[in-house]
């Protein structure tokens, strides 16, 4: 196991319940992601995610959010409709509703994703 996702694992035990509130471990094709809930309620939910290098996340959609990804560090490859775009420290990324969209992280990449109203699955959210 990568010794990052190792310690984000632990880290998560230690203060899931405190600071970070909720985490979950994201179900992906390939690789690790782990969201740590920053914020949510009826209106909005706010994560920060940790991808490990090579994770992929399949096509899905969310019926009823806009969802706004901002890269802190790393590189993904969103899949929009079939449509790649790059996005790495800095970028922006908005997934409108009913949208088919996937993502691939081309290296370890951190991320905080805005999910308008929040998407159920959010850490905080269920």
């Amino acid at each position: 196991m990568d010794n990052t996702v190792a310690k984000l694992r632990e880290l998560t035990k230690v203060v899931a319940g405190d600071i970070l509130k909720t985490s979950i471990e994201y179900k992906t094709t390939n690789g690790t992601a782990i969201g740590f809930g920053l914020f949510a309620d009826e209106n909005v939910a706010i994560q920060r995610v940790f991808f490990s290098a090579g994770t992929k996340f399949s096509n899905h959609i969310h019926d009823n959010a806009d969802e706004y990804c901002i890269l802190v560090s790393g590189c993904l490859i969103f899949s929009l409709n079939g449509k790649e775009t790059k996005i790495t420290r800095g970028g922006v990324f908005i997934v409108n509703p009913l949208i088919q969209h996937s993502a691939h992280a081309i290296e370890d990449t951190w991320a905080i994703f805005v999910s308008i109203p929040p998407v159920v699955g959010y850490p905080g959210t269920m």
